[in-house]
């Protein structure tokens, strides 16, 4: 289905996706393509839950290993394309100072994975 064009991310009438239905039914296989074809995962059903709380309930940790290292690629290319996009709107005469401006307010951002959960640690630091 995937390879075929089929909507990601829709939600039936429980507001659960195919991600969150592979994460708590244990079909590593089927998380991991859908993962790679760039799912959502932030998405949360009408109990509120994502695909990871759902893979982490029924303790399927290789689920739980990958969503989470989806997770945290996910958090770094958002911090890394943001950035970007400063130093990108910065005209040639000042990109010098903009890129040091945004490094000096950079905030670095990693997640530690765990078997059970997602720890995402944020270290700010000032190059000044």
């Amino acid at each position: 289905l995937v390879r075929a064009g089929a909507a990601l991310d829709l939600q039936n009438k429980d507001q659960s996706t195919a991600l969150m239905w592979a994460a708590r039914n244990g079909r590593t296989e089927v998380v991991q393509e859908l993962v790679r074809a760039g799912a959502a995962l932030g998405l949360r059903d009408n109990e509120g839950k994502t695909a990871l709380q759902w893979a982490q309930d029924e303790e399927h940790l290789d689920i739980v290993a990958i969503l989470q290292e989806a997770t945290a690629a996910a958090v770094a290319a958002t911090a890394f394309v943001t950035a970007s996009s400063f130093v990108a709107r910065a005209d040639s005469s000042s990109a010098s100072a903009a890129l040091t401006s945004a490094m000096t307010r950079s905030t670095l951002c990693f997640a530690a994975a765990s078997s059970a959960t997602l720890r995402a640690a944020f270290i700010s630091f000032d190059l000044a």
